[in-house]
């Protein structure tokens, strides 16, 4: 829910400097982002020079209860890469978990 990220960011927000000069609006940004694609992409902000796609698991309920990345060097993740990716996780997700968490 948006109140819970607001209050994430919020009690973050005094170290999100130290990833790439990461700021408040930019992870609002990128929540957005991740909302309305599905899953999520980030890069040159935890390590320098690499990427990652990473997706919510998600209980029974709805609510993510863990989470699943996969990282590479920037160069090896363009766009139709990380659509692969999200896709792959997507299904093998669904696979494995035919009645959730």
């Amino acid at each position: 829910p948006d109140e819970d990220v607001a209050a994430v960011i919020d009690a973050n927000s005094p170290a999100l400097g130290r990833y790439g000069s990461m700021t408040p609006d930019r992870m609002k940004i990128m929540v957005r982002a991740t909302r309305e694609r599905g899953y999520s992409v980030i890069g040159n902000h935890a390590t320098h020079g690499v990427l990652a796609v990473g997706m919510a698991v998600l209980g029974r309920d709805g609510a993510p209860v863990a989470a699943i990345s996969v990282a590479s060097t920037i160069g090896r993740m363009p766009r139709e890469r990380q659509q692969l990716i999200a896709r792959s996780m997507r299904e093998a997700l669904a696979a494995s978990l035919l009645d959730g968490l």
